[in-house]
């Protein structure tokens, strides 16, 4: 696959995500962030893949396609002290703010940002090809 190839997939992948993912579940998202929390974003975990469904399982993911919960801060520190070191999520994770989206997705992760005034982009360095060696 090609760099055209292969960011015309990423970017298909990014629109499903914004529009079947996080704007549909914008409601309970904003919940969520009412609460200053991180919100969690299930999203096609691959039901396939062992170790995507034990870590979701773990996440609080009950099995629909697209689940939103809620992290709260005390356990997203201990969540982000019990990534492998280096992971970029970990500092994310760690932060205080609004607008912060944890998601799940496939047999992956990445941090979404959202700014009122800029909309939704990633927070660089969390997809994990980014990151993982």
């Amino acid at each position: 696959m090609d760099e055209a190839e292969a960011k015309a997939r990423s970017d298909a992948f990014l629109e499903r995500l914004l529009q079947e993912g996080i704007k549909a579940k914008k409601d309970e998202i904003a919940q969520v962030w009412d609460k200053g929390d991180v919100a969690v974003l299930f999203y096609n975990v691959d039901r396939t893949d062992e170790l995507a469904v034990r870590s979701a399982t773990s996440g609080g993911w009950t099995g629909e396609r697209v689940e939103v919960h809620r992290l709260k801060r005390k356990r997203a520190v201990a969540f982000a002290d019990n990534l492998p070191p280096g992971d970029p999520a970990a500092r994310w994770l760690r932060l205080r703010g609004f607008g912060r989206i944890l998601v799940w997705n496939g047999t992956g992760s990445l941090c979404v940002n959202f700014d009122p005034a800029k909309g939704y982009s990633i927070a660089p360095g969390t997809l994990d090809h980014e990151w993982m060696v």
